[in-house]
């Protein structure tokens, strides 16, 4: 039984790009053998076998390749060489209402798209039920799409490629546009087709998102593939060149204005001693990347008897203790993130959140910098990631430092006598009043 449902064999895609349509003329009319136009390579000899039921998250950066592809896997563009078979029926949202007919009414656009994907009419009218109840228009339904919002538009287009019951289903960006409810009803909305066997190519800059709904990503870059695999590991590799390249162009920048504070009293008690671990180093060193103008030695994660800690009871007190040193004159922000097994960050703080502000140190300088708290996490497996940075933009951009990936792992255990549902879980303050 063959379980293929895309397979691609050397796609590759060359536009002609002209300076002018009239050197396009002249090329094709004029002068035949004179090249008047550059190419550009959009895709370059794709290899690719996606399965049925697989769930694929499609990243890289803007330019790389991903619409083109997907383009070429529903057919609205032709490879300029190599082959693709898709099998199965596609719904896709490769732009939220392409395809739709602006004087058309909502109604009408639903029976456009579903003819154009395959369906008969009266396939259509079976599944119109669905797609009304989803997209949640009211009497809009019957007014032309060309007086809709950007809103009305989203849940309209994407309730008619959701509800169709496609083999494969391509999404690309289609779920920031709307509301956060239209967002949320739309990623559940997927969540239950992952389950029903569908194919699924998604491409976002959410990285998040493609952690938590994919099972496989796809990295492309200049046009061909860069890494394809398991979502958390393709999209860890894709996040640290994003980090590295967002580093490199701050470094050329002149607008580096931040205010600046001097080291505080951390109130480390006095027996603290610094700690210089070459296992951690070791442990750190394919996951980290910066200036390293200061560097973390050591990292732990104790109790409150100081105590290391690899196994936590829920909203247990913690600390966490991270040792640095100065390897140049600088100033830097300290903090720390908590995230899942799927790499999606739940707690963290830095100085800068918690008033301390960016602390300065000099050349060889030793200091020690504890966050102490608490985690009111379900069960499950953790791990921390530290950030050393040097902000640029206030609250947007900053320069790393000295940034590792999973520094640390431990586990969380279920709460007693209750369990927790949620990942998160703070105290609430109950109510109740006895209606006589």
């Amino acid at each position: 039984m063959d379980l293929t449902a895309i397979r691609a064999g050397k796609v590759s895609k060359v536009y002609k790009l002209y300076k002018s349509p009239v050197d396009r003329l002249k090329e094709s009319l004029l002068h035949r053998n004179k090249i008047l136009h550059s190419e550009h390579h959009a895709l370059h000899e794709i290899d690719l076998t996606i399965k049925k039921g697989e769930i694929v998250g499609i990243i890289g950066e803007n330019g790389s390749g991903k619409s083109t592809l997907l383009k070429i896997i529903t057919g609205v563009l032709t490879p300029s060489s190599g082959e693709i078979e898709v099998k199965g029926r596609v719904a896709a949202l490769l732009e939220l209402g392409a395809g739709f007919n602006l004087e058309y009414t909502g109604i009408e656009n639903i029976y456009l798209n579903g003819l154009m994907m395959g369906f008969n009419k009266e396939e259509i009218t079976a599944k119109l039920d669905s797609i009304l109840s989803f997209a949640e228009l009211g009497d809009y339904i019957y007014q032309p799409v060309k007086t809709y919002s950007s809103g009305m538009f989203a849940r309209l287009a994407f309730s008619v490629a959701i509800n169709v019951q496609p083999d494969i289903l391509i999404v690309d960006e289609a779920l920031s546009v709307g509301d956060m409810y239209f967002q949320a009803k739309c990623i559940t909305k997927m969540k239950e087709l992952f389950h029903t066997g569908v194919t699924v190519l998604y491409v976002s800059h959410d990285l998040n998102s493609i952690k938590s709904l994919c099972n496989k990503a796809l990295y492309l870059k200049n046009g061909s593939i860069e890494a394809y695999g398991e979502a958390e590991n393709v999209v860890d590799m894709y996040a640290k060149y994003v980090r590295e390249q967002m580093n490199i162009r701050l470094e050329k920048s002149d607008n580096s204005e931040e205010q600046t504070y001097s080291l505080r009293n951390l109130k480390i008690e006095d027996h603290i001693l610094f700690k210089e671990s070459v296992a951690f180093e070791e442990k750190v060193k394919d996951f980290r990347q910066g200036t390293m103008e200061a560097v973390l030695t050591e990292l732990e994660l104790l109790d409150e008897g100081n105590n290391p800690i690899y196994n936590v009871d829920f909203n247990d007190k913690i600390k966490v203790r991270m040792h640095i040193k100065f390897n140049e004159k600088c100033q830097i922000s300290v903090g720390y993130h908590i995230r899942d097994k799927q790499n999606i960050e739940y707690l963290g703080s830095n100085t800068l959140i918690e008033n301390i502000g960016e602390i300065s140190g000099e050349k060889g300088q030793k200091i020690i910098v504890e966050f102490i708290t608490r985690l009111p996490l379900v069960e499950g497996r953790y791990n921390l990631s530290t950030v050393l940075s040097t902000s640029v933009v206030k609250n947007r951009t900053s320069v790393f430092v000295d940034y590792t990936e999973n520094s640390y792992i431990f586990e969380m255990r279920e709460r007693e006598p209750y369990k927790i549902w949620n990942k998160l879980y703070v105290p609430n303050k109950v109510n109740i009043k006895k209606i006589n």
